[in-house]
């Protein structure tokens, strides 16, 4: 079978995991990974593997990565000029609207422009950049069509596909982007086919079939709307978890009851807040398309609401501590957990995070730690890797459910910190624990 020469622009959270599997396909692709900032990707990514390093909580992709890379199985640069040689173009750049969206949309038109003059006919667009819906049909087409007719190309002689992608960091980050449910449309029916064609490739679409819409707007829609429902399911619980630490009510047995009916299992428990990259920004995306591609009236009051609740999510956890405590003030405190999420070292938009400067800002003495987050995001935030001893604190909160956790020995507890699972960290033999030893533990919606 002769190889598709595909670009993977952008070598983000999406892009350079997507470069590495697809390099890895014996006989199946060719790949250029391009990015602006290549000297920080070689850094930060190509080198560590070059040295055998793991970067990753997923051993899979740890060596997929390295296999792909020492063997030079993909060639990166900077230059976009190399699209010019490739069969398919998989765009993962990150076209952030959430901060001066008209800067982003201006951006978001140059670079496609730029795209288009190194082209080659017969090739394929597969955008999995999260959009605002409207935008590919309003913005990107428009500007990719002008940009070609300048060289004497239609529109229709290129294919051009639209797939957001649903990776997920952690222990099974390659799983998320080889066994996955993947949506896609293409701007036209030949398009479509292509996509299918490429994704069937390395996608295992027997076990998790594709899903192919009708157009791109709907398949951009279908984006902001399931992560728009996963923000509402969140912040809907919050105002719960107040009323249960108002009155005495053990909320997590009340949501142990309803999650026994499968129709109502993907309830959300009490927590810390919202973080990671898409669900604290995706759901604002459809306001910018509404007033902003579409130019209507259209108002989104739950997910905006949503939104609002989230981003205070802290405050709700801090009012509950505080409820407890008499006071803050000059208490010493260890945050355990500073990932947005469990098992995964990112820290975009950590709710953990949010909490120490808002700690920090009232002058409260706070220490964060993390068992797997980075150097980079250790010294940023003055994380910690290793685990300090208990006892040295008056507070111990624990804010993210990493195995870690979990695994601590019983030893380590100590009677002097007053204990607070925030996040349903903590499982029952360690809550045991320390009830029927009588420490002092405080749970966010109930024991």
């Amino acid at each position: 079978m002769s190889k598709n020469i595909v670009s993977v622009i952008g070598l983000g959270f999406v892009g350079f995991p997507t470069a590495c599997i697809l390099a890895d396909k014996e006989n199946y692709f060719k790949v250029i990974g391009i990015d602006k900032n290549i000297k920080k990707i070689k850094k930060q990514k190509i080198n560590p593997f070059l040295n055998n390093s793991n970067l990753f909580e997923d051993k899979a992709l740890n060596k997929i990565c390295q296999r792909a890379i020492k063997k030079n199985k993909i060639y990166f640069t900077d230059d976009i000029k190399n699209i010019q040689k490739s069969n398919v173009v998989i765009v993962c750049i990150n076209f952030d609207f959430k901060i001066n969206k008209f800067k982003k949309l201006k951006e978001l038109k140059i670079f496609f422009n730029n795209l288009a003059k190194f082209l080659k006919k017969k090739s394929m667009i597969l955008i999995e950049t999260t959009l605002p819906p409207g935008t590919c049909d309003k913005v990107i087409l428009p500007t990719i069509k002008s940009a070609l007719k300048k060289r004497k190309i239609k529109i229709t002689d290129i294919y051009f596909s639209y797939a957001f992608e649903r990776v997920m960091p952690g222990k099974f980050y390659a799983k998320s982007i080889t066994e996955n449910f993947k949506c896609f449309a293409g701007m036209n029916k030949l398009s479509g086919i292509k996509c299918k064609m490429f994704l069937k490739k390395y996608i295992n679409h027997k076990k998790y079939p594709l899903f192919q819409f009708n157009n791109i707007l709907d398949c951009e829609t279908a984006k902001i709307l399931e992560n728009s429902y996963r923000a509402i399911n969140i912040a809907f619980i919050d105002e719960w978890t107040k009323f249960s630490f108002d009155n005495n009510v053990n909320l997590n047995q009340i949501i142990d009851a309803i999650k026994v009916r499968k129709s109502h299992n993907n309830i959300m428990r009490p927590g810390l807040g919202v973080g990671g990259y898409c669900l604290t920004k995706d759901p604002e995306f459809i306001n910018f398309s509404v007033k902003k591609i579409f130019k209507k009236k259209s108002s989104f009051p739950i997910t905006n609401s949503s939104m609002k609740i989230n981003r205070n999510m802290i405050f709700s956890s801090l009012e509950f501590i505080k409820n407890k405590v008499k006071s803050l003030k000059n208490k010493k405190i260890l945050i355990l957990g500073a990932a947005y999420k469990d098992n995964v070292s990112d820290t975009r938009e950590s709710p953990s995070i949010t909490l120490l400067k808002e700690l920090s800002r009232n002058k409260i003495k706070s220490v964060l730690h993390d068992p797997i987050t980075n150097t980079n995001d250790n010294n940023k935030y003055g994380i910690l890797n290793y685990l300090p001893k208990f006892e040295k604190f008056d507070l111990v909160l624990f804010c993210v459910k990493h195995d870690f956790y979990n695994k601590i020995s019983l030893k380590k507890f100590k009677k002097k910190p007053i204990y607070f699972d925030l996040n349903c960290v903590l499982d029952k033999r360690q809550i045991n624990f320390l009830l029927k030893n009588n420490f002092k533990i405080e749970v966010l919606g109930g024991k």
